[in-house]
């Protein structure tokens, strides 16, 4: 035994502003929206260039594994730590810092200031590269939405679920 339910029917009730398919949740299905090939040039560089950060992310990784530098910046102050020692003073503290640990005792036992700053680099470029590819994925500024009008600014608040689309908000 099925039921149907009917739409209400009562003059009362308002058209709705959008077609009922035409939510949030389904902004993708829009049947008016025309991808344009600017449109589609942008995605496609977009995700090129997020593909490409990630490659990086993965072999600087795999050269600071294969280096044994996972552990040179003893350290590691999200803010202020982006730029390495900037002074032989900076580099001498990192150093006896580093010399603390158990990894300058065993695995790198003797090193030297000049290759511990080949450790830290690579350490401090994984670091980097890896904090910069997170934003840059989820970046949708540098794709040109112009001919979505609906689409919120990048960076909006929005208290519904909204597309996964670059363009679509």
């Amino acid at each position: 035994m099925s039921t149907l339910i009917a739409p209400d029917a009562s003059p009362s009730a308002a058209p709705p502003s959008h077609a009922p398919w035409h939510t949030s949740v389904v902004i993708d299905m829009d049947p008016t929206y025309i991808s344009t090939a600017a449109h589609d040039r942008a995605v496609r560089r977009w995700l090129y260039a997020t593909m490409l950060a990630v490659l990086a992310v993965l072999v600087v990784g795999g050269i600071t594994r294969l280096t044994e530098s996972g552990l040179s910046i003893t350290v590691w102050k999200p803010i202020t730590g982006v730029l390495p020692p900037m002074s032989e003073a900076g580099w001498l503290h990192a150093f006896e810092q580093y010399q603390q640990i158990p990894e300058a005792q065993t695995v790198h036992a003797g090193i030297t200031l000049a290759k511990f700053k080949n450790l830290f680099f690579w350490e401090w470029a994984h670091r980097l590269i890896a904090r910069l590819v997170g934003p840059a994925s989820r970046s949708r500024s540098s794709i040109s939405c112009s001919n979505d009008a609906s689409a919120p600014p990048s960076g909006s608040a929005s208290p519904t679920f909204r597309s996964s689309s670059p363009c679509r908000g």
